[in-house]
């Protein structure tokens, strides 16, 4: 469900405030980073308070610890659909550069990981305080 969706259902607590921190991540839309919001039915309804967003970086340290991961991050979450990296582009994109050549020949249903090379890697977990504190709002 695209973002504008989202801003015009009856948003049930849980999901008013999951819209909540999304938006003190990515900045409170408005008229000027996203003409004609303010005409969603319930926009105005809901007072998610004015944030300027921050860098994903700021919020999510870990993206400045691989290359080009920072950036890609920011092509996908724009809260204006139309603004976001095509799948196609984001294929493309420099931070996929080092993929194995088959991984782009796989059909459809294939794992990635059936490609000889692709491996995940074991997360360590250390996630930044702010991103502890909204899951634990979350749970209220």
């Amino acid at each position: 469900m695209e973002m504008h969706q989202v801003v015009m259902l009856n948003l049930p607590v849980f999901d008013l405030k999951l819209l909540s921190i999304i938006f003190q991540i990515l900045g409170t839309p408005t008229e000027d980073t996203w003409e004609g919001v303010s005409r969603y039915k319930n926009y105005k309804l809901y007072k998610f308070g004015m944030y300027p967003g921050q860098p994903l970086k700021q919020a999510f340290p870990k993206l400045a610890e691989t290359l080009q991961a920072d950036e890609i991050a920011n092509r996908f979450l724009q809260l204006q659909p139309q603004n976001r990296i095509s799948a196609a582009d984001a294929l493309r994109h420099s931070y996929f550069a080092d993929m194995p050549p088959k991984v782009y020949d796989l059909p459809d249903q294939a794992s990635i990981f059936t490609v000889p090379g692709c491996k995940l890697s074991p997360e360590t977990y250390n996630l930044p305080m702010s991103v502890i504190k909204a899951a634990a709002k979350l749970r209220c």
